[in-house]
């Protein structure tokens, strides 16, 4: 990445100067209090120190395409009226697609809104260096936090947020409470090889690091996972016939022409200059900006002259650069450095606008996964010569098929198509690391074991479960044994839930034919949940159930031992909380097939299911959802439709949280049937004598009235007792 402005031709640097001038008046004008802004991330949150890159393998989360559970806003932007007359191209500056980088924080709010970020805790985050010019201050409402990010670098803070190169010592700063120091690392280590160097991270004091790049050399610290986008999501996929909105220009319309951007001219880069040039010499025109070619240029069209006019923010945010892509069929997006999953903004511009990049892997072939499809663009290694590429370049201008398979083809596919990869550079883009940092640090700082103070029967000198590790290995084996799918499900962030699981026993057929036909009437039609089919009762041998349970406690807890059919069930909900924590996912719906629901309506502001949401605390742990027979309702209220209960009612639907699924999955080994498993965690009706659950500030909430019921759908009653 870079952050230096870019330097146009000798023609145009008259013009620059005074475009520059005018940004600043314009945006005098407008009176938008916004500093300068990087690309983005999305919500998917953070790997830790076990978060390991092989093959590269993104962490979880980020194929998940919800970024946040609230509604985003956006700012208003409006052009002047100088910039929209005398032009006959519709829309003239794709004006939502350009500009819109001025709304690119998801999460953000307007702090004058009362409601912006309300019953959330506040995290405090000073930006330093670069970064600083890179984000926009402010308040952000974020799913668990309230995130104030600002530029006051003596003021009291819980984040300091830096960027790298150039490194700054934080060694020295005196790290009082919970602060935390977090490093964001963009800049390719081929460039910049300091990146590298161990003793720089947490010798220095950083706990966590923002990059592409996952610090395996250094366990010690924490790494965030992102990509280089610098849009949401739908910017790329949100229209499914977008070859025909009006977001996108046309054939037609296209200037059959490419766009080159170089202004760092030295011997690392000469492979940009010799290709750019050699690809030249046989296709026009090309609309050069930059240092290396004052020489090479095409005299720029009126509409490109006026994109130049746009206010630019960094090479990330560049609404010039965007506006030309929009234009111009072909970009010239070649890679300053070649390195395992560095791929910049130069690749991700073009494909947000509609431009087909000419692009390189080079040694780095794996690179290619990012994109959405393989013909989204045209590789130099794919052609025998320069000359023959230029001349494809040629067929495809005069083409429309042609050029509809490369720039457009792939946005009419389903999401499901598209490169996985893909999906998740786009779900851990920069637009949402405001929050990701934030709701980290509040995780970091506040989700820590704590075992309860309660002591043992005497003589008991077992650990339950090992103080330095919740899962035994041949535990975290059997959860793993469990299949889930590669790209996750979508689910409309309006649900304010991340994904839907079943938990289900395959022999009852007939259960998932009624909870898939459910699932559509509420969620919608296109909706769908993951299923839980491994681990049935007749998978699980002798030494797996030896594993996972504790006879000894059964019997003090239940007085009897748990069937295999009991385990199975709880060994399938543990394999969620599992996936949902390896995925980093803020949430989840859970069902068992014998669920039914109550209520259709859960998207209205009216609904239940809203209420609860906007009510629910920010650290819950699970809320049930489900009640059977005459449970009635019990513990603390906290609105009419939420109770702090601190027991299990029925597990055939809950919502449960990462901070819920990290406490369940401390409650192993086995000592009960799930319900009881549930109670376990919270400490009700324990019996004396029985260790308590190594576990942290669990709160367990029930729905009040009841979302659902277990029911079978041949009309068989739930497999529930009534408590009389």
């Amino acid at each position: 990445m870079s952050i230096s402005c870019f330097v146009p031709t000798m023609r145009y640097q008259v013009a620059f100067v005074f475009s520059v001038l005018g940004c600043l008046c314009f945006l005098t004008a407008l009176r938008f209090p916004f500093v300068l802004g990087i690309e983005q991330f999305n919500i998917g949150i953070w790997a830790n120190k076990s978060g390991k890159v092989g093959n590269f393998s993104w962490p979880a989360g980020a194929s998940t395409l919800v970024l946040t559970t609230e509604v985003v806003p956006r700012f208003p932007f409006i052009l002047s009226e100088e910039h929209l007359t005398n032009f006959n191209k519709s829309p003239p500056f794709s004006i939502e697609r350009t500009v819109g980088f001025m709304g690119r924080t998801s999460g953000f709010c307007d702090p004058s809104n009362v409601s912006c970020g309300s019953n959330k805790p506040v995290v405090r985050v000073n930006l330093d260096g670069w970064a600083a010019a890179e984000f926009n201050l402010g308040t952000y409402s974020c799913p668990l936090s309230t995130c104030l990010l600002r530029k006051e670098a003596n003021s009291e803070y819980d984040v300091l947020l830096t960027s790298m190169p150039p490194r700054r010592p934080l060694r020295n700063l005196k790290k009082m409470n919970k602060r935390r120091h977090v490093e964001l690392s963009l800049e390719s280590s081929r460039n910049h090889p300091d990146i590298l160097n161990p003793v720089s991270y947490s010798e220095n004091g950083i706990d966590l690091v923002v990059s592409f790049r996952p610090p395996v050399f250094s366990s010690a610290v924490q790494w965030l996972p992102t990509s280089y986008v610098n849009a949401e999501p739908d910017e790329f996929l949100n229209v499914a016939q977008s070859h025909n909105s009006s977001l996108w220009m046309r054939f037609e319309e296209r200037l059959k022409g490419m766009l080159v951007m170089i202004s760092n001219c030295d011997d690392k880069n000469v492979h940009r200059v010799k290709i750019s040039r050699q690809i030249a010499k046989i296709f026009s025109p090309v609309y050069s900006l930059g240092r290396c070619f004052s020489k090479m240029h095409t005299d720029f069209p009126a509409i490109l002259q006026k994109c130049m006019t746009l206010p630019r923010r960094s090479a990330m945010w560049d609404a010039p650069k965007e506006c030309m892509l929009h234009h111009v069929m072909f970009s010239f997006s070649l890679e300053n450095s070649f390195e395992d999953n560095y791929v910049t903004e130069k690749l991700w511009q073009p494909l947000k606008m509609g431009s087909i990049p000419i692009y390189s892997t080079n040694s780095v072939p794996s690179n290619r996964k990012f994109l959405p499809h393989p013909d989204a663009a045209l590789f130099v290694e794919d052609f025998a010569s320069l000359e023959i590429l230029a001349s494809y370049m040629l067929s495809i201008s005069k083409n429309k098929t042609l050029w509809f398979k490369h720039a457009m083809a792939w946005r009419t596919l389903p999401v499901a198509n598209l490169s996985r990869d893909f999906l998740m550079a786009l779900n851990l883009s920069l637009v949402t690391l405001p929050c990701r940092v934030c709701d980290w640090w509040l995780i970091d700082t506040q989700q820590k074991l704590v075992v309860p103070k309660k002591k043992a029967a005497q003589g008991d000198t077992k650990q339950f479960p090992p103080k330095d590790s919740f899962l035994k290995k041949c535990a975290r084996d059997i959860l793993h044994r469990v299949r889930f799918p590669i790209l996750m499900p979508i689910i409309d962030k309006k649900f304010g839930i991340d994904a839907i699981f079943v938990v289900h026993y395959k022999l009852l057929k007939h259960r998932k034919i009624a909870m898939e036909h459910q699932i559509r009437s509420v969620f919608g039609s296109s909706a769908s949940a993951i299923w839980i089919e491994d681990l049935d009762k007749n998978e699980l041998s002798d030494e797996d159930i030896a594993c996972v349970s504790d006879r000894r406690v059964q019997n003090q807890y239940i007085k009897r031992a748990t069937h295999k059919g009991e385990d199975s069930l709880t060994l399938k909900h543990m394999a969620i909380f599992s996936f949902l924590d390896s995925k980093n996912m803020s949430n989840a719906l859970i069902l068992e097939d014998d669920a039914r629901f109550f209520q259709s309506d859960w998207l209205t502001n009216s609904s239940q299911w809203q209420s609860v949401l906007k009510e629910l605390p920010f650290d819950y742990d699970l809320v049930m959802l489900s009640a059977y027979g005459n449970f009635a309702r019990r513990g603390k209220k906290i609105s009419e439709n939420l109770f702090l209960s601190q027991q299990s009612r029925v597990s055939s639907m809950y919502l449960i949280s990462r901070k819920g699924s990290l406490n369940m999955l401390r409650t192993l080994p086995i000592v009960g049937p799930f319900d009881f498993q549930i109670n376990y965690a919270t400490g009700h009706g324990i019996p004396r004598g029985i260790p308590p659950a190594h576990v942290f500030d669990v709160k367990v909430f029930w729905a009040e009235p009841a979302m659902s019921d277990q029911h079978d759908a041949t009309g068989l009653a739930g497999t529930v007792k009534i408590k009389k």
